[in-house]
């Protein structure tokens, strides 16, 4: 004989008929269903039974909508309030209240009564078949604040049409709400889950709140879709947190959340801000392939093992300020399309940004790496634009507007203190050549401060590429030569036994500096049949062009040594 779940708990049931009408009444409903289910095995004739309740409520209130009479008002935290008798009516009769009740099955309770535990005391302890919920219909506010589920609860696809509250409610197992859908706003603050919790699919429609809430077991939210803002705030997930393919479309709020098992954020899409500010991870976070549409903050979060963000994109700024890195962090192909701040982060094994792209120069200042980072094929956009400005600088480059050229010049210094330490001299040189262009009309200026700097800096650039070019120097070297034989030529006595072999064979002995300096017997012969005797003025002459060619050789030489590394 199927057990009679309204006689089974006939007490509760009067105790709350006076005190309590509306959970009385949720319950006897839920009572009514635990029955049917009891009778038929067929939950889906149960759920029908709760849901044509809801429906004949729900087609009340269209009529209320339809006239103009139905007004509502939010509560806060949670709850619908109605402005007027109709409206609070329906609402009082629709609203579902299941607060302070302890949901214990027949077969846990003959275990709880030989344990005599907490739960076996329970004033409104309540014995069901199953603790089931499944394609309910709640067509207003529910209620299950501190309620206690003591075994395996589902409310797989059921729909939440008012807020939701389950706030400090105990999930002694499995927790199930696959597919389930809440209209309204809902709340899981404090809540409990001492062993698996599955979100898969779920569309929360409004706020959501899981604040402070404890995951015991694994946390699945594998394509839910958060509409509106999200807070885990200082959540706590023991075992795995899974958000694969999961949408953000508010702000998602992790600040401070601890995750001591394996963490899964793979294509995820954030299209608000993203906090993860003070979080903790225990073991490996993936946080491959996300796109963050909003800023991604990672302030002081501490990664314990390894931290891949690997393809990830960042649209607008991400934050690392401060995050320690305690093993190999990846930021392979990732995309940084607005500032990223990376100071005084700590890395203790291996920092990787292969192939990373920064549309602005990212800020190390301050950074500290015991394993030298990896810089391959690491991108930073074009930081300066080309501007018309006062002769002789018709042309300049200069940050674009709201841009800072001390910081650009600052951070770029950062980019390469981390390629000397990582021994990557290209990066190394790329950096030094971007931190001198950033200083130019920002620190350094043609004519006043740091006047040296720029110009030094300017003929760096054009003569050598910031010593990275072998063609400029030698090509300037041969110019600067021949420039020099047809000035010798130009200077010489049309009288003396001499041609233009002979002004280009003593420009290229002074271009060549070491044989400049010496005089050789044939030397001595051409300087003589070109000029007689030499005055101060050709020496004067000889000496600036070995000079200049000394300089331009110089170039070469260093270009060199910069592209083989020769010590």
């Amino acid at each position: 004989m199927a057990t009679d779940y309204l006689e089974l708990n006939r007490e509760v049931l009067e105790e709350l008929k006076e005190s309590h009408p509306v959970k009385y009444r949720s319950l006897k409903l839920y009572l009514e269903c635990q029955n049917i289910y009891a009778k038929t095995g067929d939950w889906d004739q149960a759920a029908a039974h709760w849901n044509a309740w809801a429906e004949n409520l729900l087609a009340e209130r269209k009529k209320l909508e339809e006239s103009g009479e139905w007004q509502v008002t939010k509560r806060t935290p949670f709850g619908t309030e109605g402005k007027n008798i109709l409206t609070r009516h329906w609402l009082n009769a629709a609203r579902v209240d299941f607060s302070n009740v302890y949901f214990i099955t027949k077969t846990m309770n003959n275990e709880n009564n030989n344990k005599n535990n907490s739960y076996s005391k329970a004033r409104l302890r309540v014995l069901v078949n199953d603790l089931l919920f499944r394609d309910f219909i709640f067509p207003s506010d529910a209620i299950f604040w501190n309620a206690k589920f003591r075994n395996d609860v589902t409310f797989s696809y059921a729909t939440i049409e008012g807020d939701a509250n389950f706030q400090n409610a105990v999930f002694t197992r499995s927790a199930w709400f696959l597919g389930t859908t809440f209209y309204s706003r809902v709340g899981f603050e404090n809540a409990k889950f001492k062993r698996d919790a599955n979100f898969g699919d779920v569309k929360f429609s409004k706020n959501s709140k899981f604040s402070n809430a404890t995951f015991n077991g694994a946390a699945w939210f594998r394509e839910a879709i958060f509409s509106s803002d999200t807070s885990f705030r200082e959540a706590t997930f023991s075992v795995e947190a899974w958000f694969g393919k999961t949408i953000f479309k508010g702000v998602a709020c992790f600040n401070e959340a601890i995750f001591s098992g394996y963490t899964r954020l793979e294509h995820v899409t954030f299209s608000g801000d993203a906090w993860f500010n003070g979080a903790k991870f225990s073991n490996d976070a993936w946080f491959g392939k996300i796109a963050f549409s909003g800023d991604a903050w990672f302030k002081e979060a501490k990664f314990n093992r390894g931290a891949w963000f690997d393809d990830t994109t960042f649209n607008r700024n991400a934050n690392f300020q401060l995050a320690q890195f305690e093993q190999p962090a990846l930021f392979l192909r990732a995309q940084f399309r607005q500032k990223a701040d990376f100071s005084s982060i700590r890395s203790e094994k291996g920092f990787s940004l292969h192939e990373a792209r920064f549309q602005v120069v990212p800020d190390f200042n301050e950074a500290a790496f015991h394993a030298p980072p990896v810089l391959d094929a690491v991108h930073v956009d074009e930081q300066l634009t080309a501007k018309r400005g006062a002769w002789p600088f018709r042309f300049r480059h200069v940050p674009e507007p709201g841009e800072n050229a001390k910081r650009i010049s600052r951070n770029f210094r950062a980019l390469g203190k981390m390629a000397h330490e990582a021994r990557d001299w290209l990066n190394e040189m790329e950096f030094f050549a971007q931190e001198i262009r950033a200083r130019r009309f920002g620190q350094d200026f043609p004519f006043g401060k740091n006047m040296g700097r720029f110009w030094f800096g300017l003929i760096y650039e054009k003569a050598s590429n910031f010593g990275r070019s072998f063609a400029r120097p030698l090509v300037l070297w041969a110019v600067t030569t021949a420039l020099f034989a047809a000035l010798y030529a130009a200077l010489a006595s049309e009288r003396g036994a001499w041609n233009g072999w002979d002004a280009l064979y003593l420009s290229v002995r002074h271009g060549l500096v070491v044989g400049g300096l010496v005089r050789t017997g044939h030397m001595q012969q051409v300087i003589e049949a070109m000029f007689g005797e030499m005055g101060s003025g050709l020496a004067l002459l000889m000496m600036g062009q070995t000079i200049v060619s000394a300089f331009f050789l110089f170039l070469f030489f260093l270009a060199v040594r910069n592209h083989f590394r020769i010590r």
